[in-house]
């Protein structure tokens, strides 16, 4: 039997935080937005704009001469896509980051049910993705910085998460030490208050987008050769290491699943990749 992991009464949070009252009764009254954008794509890595200054370098960089580094991320969970999460990581032996929804895990006994299971799979790490989401309306949510602010901290303290990871609802964007990139310039008030705050910003580098039918667009194949054309052009954020971007609903899908199964054998078999958590992200 999963063990239960104990998440903090929301109640007790409204009854000491007038702000957490009012998201709470708004979030109530709001219809639920199911994902990043509609449908899950987001800003292309072409729209990036990089604005570090090129001579820093990453503190204690990883030795990348022989390896790899990837780092499989899941959005917006837990959803139906979460079980399949779950069990690939776990059957795969894969490291995998998923950024859960605070409002999600509170819809149901299920949604909790998901959650839970994340929590005791030791290949999955829970990174923060936001209480509310943004509800969907992501350049109105980002004209109030500290407001969002609240809401990851809220995030964070209800499901009592273990790292000061996070990923901005709807924007592709980071803040790592002193070097940061953007896609959508209305987001960075907001990531820096939470830079400010201990938390490290993470984009990607590369997103596995599904099609209007909810159907991945590329092959395992073709993802791959992406990881590798970046590798080698070092375009990534931190060269040698490739933060890639899928989303937790679309795994209620088998074929999806069978997609990425496929990637993770491609994967193994090349012999010079390395599945690692976020929180080992290179400073």
């Amino acid at each position: 039997m999963i063990a239960s992991i104990k998440i903090v009464s929301i109640s007790a949070i409204i009854q000491h935080s007038s702000f957490y009252r009012t998201i709470i009764i708004g979030i109530i009254f709001m219809i639920s937005n199911y994902a990043c954008n509609k449908p899950y794509g987001k800003q292309a890595l072409a729209n990036l704009v990089d604005t570090s200054n090129s001579n820093i370098k990453p503190a204690n960089p990883r030795d990348t001469s022989h390896h790899i580094f990837l780092y499989l991320t899941f959005d917006d969970g837990p959803t139906r896509g979460s079980r399949a999460v779950n069990a690939i990581a776990a059957s795969d032996s894969i490291n995998i980051t998923e950024f859960v929804i605070g409002r999600f895990v509170f819809k149901n006994d299920t949604s909790r049910e998901l959650f839970n299971l994340y929590k005791n799979n030791r290949f999955i790490e829970i990174g923060n993705h936001s209480f509310s989401h943004a509800n969907g309306h992501y350049h109105l949510f980002y004209t109030h910085p500290e407001s969002v602010k609240e809401d990851f901290l809220m995030n964070f303290d209800t499901l009592q998460l273990n790292h000061k990871i996070a990923r901005l609802p709807g924007r592709n964007i980071w803040r790592i030490d002193d070097r940061k990139r953007f896609d959508l310039e209305d987001a960075n008030a907001s990531a820096d208050s939470l830079k400010l705050y201990g938390y490290k910003i993470f984009g990607w580098d590369i997103e596995w987008r599904p099609d209007s039918t909810g159907r991945v667009i590329d092959s395992a194949y073709q993802i791959l050769d992406k990881i590798k054309r970046m590798s080698e052009r070092k375009t990534s954020f931190t060269p040698g290491n490739i933060v890639i971007l899928c989303h937790d609903p679309i795994l209620a899908d088998t074929f999806n699943t069978s997609a990425l199964r496929s990637f993770i054998r491609l994967v193994k078999a090349e012999g010079k990749f390395e599945f690692e958590h976020l929180s080992n992200y290179p400073k």
